[in-house]
């Protein structure tokens, strides 16, 4: 019986082994992983300011208007001037027209809607009444006559009670 309580114990420290291996090697890969990743972002990063900075150059005001001036006779372009913009409530947006609701995104219908008739007198499920705030609660009222550190009614002997025998 020895003998096979301690293949049994062998086993279970083989497999604690080898489920101990797999996690050192899974944390290690997803740790190259996010190596990987990182590189990729700062790489990204890089070539995002590479591009601010190319479309940067690319907008230069004097260059946008040696270009306008070099292609103005072929494109039909000229300086900005105030009248050239408009107000918002010049632009006519197209009308949106909901679709009909014959049956909802969640697959409501409206035939699901309808009101049902419940029974008269059916009170139903009422819900708990709204805990109060502090602030709400009454405050106890404590009259000056009573004092707070002994009962009247309690006297403090440490006599037995009449009729006990020791």
């Amino acid at each position: 019986m020895r003998i096979v309580l301690f293949l049994l114990s062998a086993l279970v420290v083989a497999g604690f082994g080898f489920w101990a291996y797999r996690v050192n090697y899974d944390t290690q890969a997803a740790l190259r992983r996010v190596a990987a990743l990182q590189d990729e972002i700062a790489g990204e990063r890089a070539a995002m300011t590479v591009l601010r900075a190319e479309w940067a150059w690319l907008n230069r005001p004097e260059r946008l208007a040696d270009l306008v001036a070099a292609n103005a006779s072929a494109l039909g372009l000229g300086p900005l001037q105030p009248d050239h913009f408009g107000e918002p409530s010049m632009v006519v947006f197209p009308q949106v027209i909901p679709p009909p609701l014959d049956e909802g995104w969640d697959g409501v219908t409206r035939a699901d809607l309808a009101i049902l008739e419940v029974a008269a007198g059916f009170a139903g499920p009422r819900p708990l009444p709204r805990p109060r705030l502090l602030s709400q609660m009454p405050s106890p009222s404590v009259s000056p006559s009573v004092s707070p550190s002994v009962s009247p009614s309690v006297s403090p002997s440490l006599s037995p009670p009449a009729g006990a025998s020791e």
